[in-house]
């Protein structure tokens, strides 16, 4: 399983330089909007690694190859979902490299720094982003499901604030009554207690999407 997250590194080495000024890139374009800047680099960063991951594999024909080795379909599927961890990484370092320059050089701009419920907020986000693309990527392949997965991209980013606004104008429904509840609940964790559920959700919604796209994939034909 190794070898196959490191074969994913190896395809993606042309673009891990783009990463480590990405962050830079972030933190001065999102100026005016709280974490943005981390979600955008750390999110952005992994999500996007992962696609070019699975464009890569497309143009190399890597699947056929992969399934015609003694590897079972199991493994091929973990591999994938193993390597979104790493991506996270990536975008946490980008970010933190972007922080250091920052605060070394003064460049004139505000960067907020990493607490444990933002650190872990930002990589569930990028887990739940590859859980919903990664069924329907190994149902249909890479071409068929390019679309849909910027789809997934857009409402992540831009999704939130629709519905926020949506909400706002829906006073005193119950759909309002109920994301408050869930708002002043959560916002009376500890920090710890916040990761820690963050985490059990993150986990459990990426073991279902694991299963879904074994399930898929084991009846493809290539």
């Amino acid at each position: 399983m190794s070898t196959l997250i490191l074969k994913d590194l190896l395809n993606l080495r042309k673009v891990l330089v783009f990463v480590l000024v990405y962050g830079v890139i972030m933190i001065v374009g999102f100026q005016n909007m709280k974490n943005a800047a981390l979600a955008a680099s750390t999110v952005a960063i992994s999500y996007l690694l992962m696609l070019q991951a699975c464009a890569r594999d497309d143009k190399n024909k890597s699947e056929i190859i992969l399934n015609s080795l003694p590897l079972s379909r199991h493994t091929i599927v973990a591999a994938k979902y193993l390597t979104v961890f790493l991506y996270a990484a990536l975008g946490l370092v980008s970010y933190l490299i972007a922080y250091v320059l920052v605060k070394i050089t003064g460049i004139p701009v505000h960067v907020f720094p990493l607490s444990l419920s933002a650190t872990v907020g930002v990589t569930i986000a990028a887990i739940l982003m590859s859980s919903l693309f990664y069924p329907v990527y190994f149902k249909f392949g890479y071409l068929k499901s390019n679309i849909y997965g910027m789809v997934v991209f857009f409402v992540f980013f831009f999704g939130p604030g629709l519905i926020l606004n949506v909400v706002k104008r829906l006073a005193n429904s119950p759909l309002q009554k109920i994301i408050e509840f869930v708002a002043q609940w959560l916002s009376r964790q500890s920090e710890y207690g916040l990761a820690f559920i963050m985490v059990i959700i993150g986990l459990l919604f990426m073991g279902l999407s694991y299963l879904l796209s074994v399930r898929f994939y084991s009846s493809r034909e290539f």
